[in-house]
């Protein structure tokens, strides 16, 4: 982890270990968990970023009784067509990214998949999709893979077999019915993968110019990074990962 001067930016040096890939690999084969589709073809790329997210939960969290189905899940080839099978595999993906980040990134401790938050007015029947400790503080999270929801695979012309990924709404429209969703389960933060809109790198001015690109007229900055002054029951913050780390925005007044 490369500690930034920014409080609100975690970046990541994106080390590769190939060992843990071999016990991820021996994980899967003890557990009778059948290698399909995309994480077959990510797991024997050698410079993938995809299996390190798996695989740093199958050696920290080996024995949560949760992490057999998530990675059973994401091994399966579930959909009708292409693009389904596509978001499957990146729902199921995200998760485990998203473990990642808040773990070895941000430092929180890991309580458990799919817990309820246990708040007041909030849906019982609901879970949200991660539990975690900081300073002795529990904070509950939902993970959100904007591709899943809003982001299709289209042929380029003239160039068949070949694909690419058109966004296809407005995206500030779309965090806020995320975050009237996940404050139904009495989540403290909505943690989001944004594929389709590229950052070039983790220097804090360019994430600015780049989030002020994505979010035109909606952020206020201040000396603690960005904040979003959107009324929210449950949800604190927006916490945002790509391959070079992640970074929060603050919401609230």
């Amino acid at each position: 982890m490369d500690v930034s001067l920014y409080p609100w930016i975690f970046k990541d040096d994106q080390r590769i270990s190939t060992a843990d890939r071999d016990l991820l690999r021996r994980y899967l084969h003890d557990h009778n968990i059948v290698l399909e589709g995309h994480f077959k073809e990510a797991l024997e790329d050698d410079n993938s970023l995809a299996w390190r997210y798996p695989a740093f939960a199958a050696k920290h969290f080996s024995s949560d009784p949760v992490l057999v189905k998530k990675l059973s899940l994401l091994c399966k080839i579930i959909g009708s067509n292409d693009n389904d099978i596509e978001r499957h595999y990146q729902n199921q993906l995200v998760e485990f990214h998203a473990l990642y980040a808040c773990v070895a990134l941000m430092g929180y401790r890991f309580d458990g998949w799919d817990k309820q938050s246990g708040k007041a007015g909030v849906d019982p029947k609901k879970d949200c999709d991660l539990a975690l400790i900081k300073d002795g503080q529990k904070a509950f999270s939902d993970v959100k893979d904007v591709s899943s929801e809003i982001l299709s695979l289209d042929e380029i012309p003239e160039r068949p077999g070949l694909k690419f990924i058109d966004p296809k709404i407005e995206l500030a429209a779309w965090l806020k019915g995320q975050i009237r969703n996940v404050e139904k389960k009495g989540a403290d933060f909505l943690i989001c993968h944004t594929p389709g809109w590229g950052l070039t790198s983790f220097d804090e001015s360019i994430i600015k110019r780049w989030l002020d690109s994505i979010l035109p007229s909606v952020l206020i900055w201040g000396k603690n990074g960005p904040r979003w002054p959107i009324k929210s029951k449950s949800v604190n913050q927006i916490v945002i990962i790509k391959r070079g780390g992640c970074f929060i925005i603050q919401t609230g007044k």
